[in-house]
Protein backbone atom coordinates (compact mmCIF):
# COMPACT_ATOMS: atom_id res chain seq x y z
CA UNK A 1 0.00 0.00 0.00
CA UNK A 2 1.55 3.16 -1.03
CA UNK A 3 1.48 6.98 0.26
CA UNK A 4 -1.96 8.87 0.42
CA UNK A 5 -1.84 12.56 0.93
CA UNK A 6 -4.44 14.79 1.46
CA UNK A 7 -5.69 18.67 2.44
CA UNK A 8 -7.19 18.55 5.90
CA UNK A 9 -8.99 21.95 7.66
CA UNK A 10 -7.62 22.68 11.00
CA UNK A 11 -10.42 24.31 12.10
CA UNK A 12 -12.49 21.91 11.63
CA UNK A 13 -10.59 18.37 10.98
CA UNK A 14 -12.52 17.92 7.81
CA UNK A 15 -10.76 16.91 4.17
CA UNK A 16 -10.93 18.78 0.92
CA UNK A 17 -12.85 16.40 -1.34
CA UNK A 18 -12.64 16.29 -4.93
CA UNK A 19 -15.83 18.56 -5.48
CA UNK A 20 -13.78 21.44 -3.30
CA UNK A 21 -16.25 20.95 -0.66
CA UNK A 22 -15.38 19.50 2.84
CA UNK A 23 -15.85 15.92 4.01
CA UNK A 24 -15.40 13.97 7.59
CA UNK A 25 -14.33 10.73 5.89
CA UNK A 26 -10.86 10.73 4.72
CA UNK A 27 -12.22 8.12 2.41
CA UNK A 28 -14.29 10.11 0.38
CA UNK A 29 -10.80 13.05 0.14
CA UNK A 30 -9.32 14.57 -2.52
CA UNK A 31 -6.02 12.47 -3.14
CA UNK A 32 -3.53 14.08 -4.61
CA UNK A 33 0.02 12.23 -6.19
CA UNK A 34 2.50 14.55 -4.61
CA UNK A 35 2.55 16.68 -1.39
CA UNK A 36 3.36 19.42 -4.55
CA UNK A 37 0.69 19.08 -6.09
CA UNK A 38 -1.77 19.64 -2.68
CA UNK A 39 0.19 22.79 -1.82
CA UNK A 40 -0.60 23.91 -5.69
CA UNK A 41 -3.99 23.18 -4.91
CA UNK A 42 -3.98 24.76 -1.35
CA UNK A 43 -2.57 28.00 -3.46
CA UNK A 44 -4.58 27.57 -6.49
CA UNK A 45 -7.72 27.49 -4.09
CA UNK A 46 -6.26 30.01 -1.54
CA UNK A 47 -6.69 27.85 1.28
CA UNK A 48 -6.02 28.98 4.72
CA UNK A 49 -5.19 26.95 7.62
CA UNK A 50 -4.81 23.63 6.31
CA UNK A 51 -2.19 21.08 6.26
CA UNK A 52 -1.11 18.51 3.73
CA UNK A 53 -1.66 15.15 5.36
CA UNK A 54 0.33 11.99 4.42
CA UNK A 55 -1.04 8.99 5.25
CA UNK A 56 0.96 5.56 4.49
CA UNK A 57 -0.73 2.22 5.44
CA UNK A 58 -4.08 3.49 6.79
CA UNK A 59 -1.95 5.48 9.84
CA UNK A 60 -1.04 9.33 9.38
CA UNK A 61 2.74 9.87 9.11
CA UNK A 62 2.77 13.61 8.47
CA UNK A 63 1.36 16.59 8.55
CA UNK A 64 2.64 19.66 7.18
CA UNK A 65 1.03 22.94 7.93
CA UNK A 66 0.40 25.33 4.97
CA UNK A 67 0.94 29.11 5.84
CA UNK A 68 -1.71 31.74 5.02
CA UNK A 69 -0.33 33.58 1.38
CA UNK A 70 1.60 30.71 -0.01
Amino acid sequence: MGNEIHIRSNTTGRYLDPNGRWTALRDNACHFPTAADARKCCVQKRLANVEIVVVRDALICMRVPVSEGV
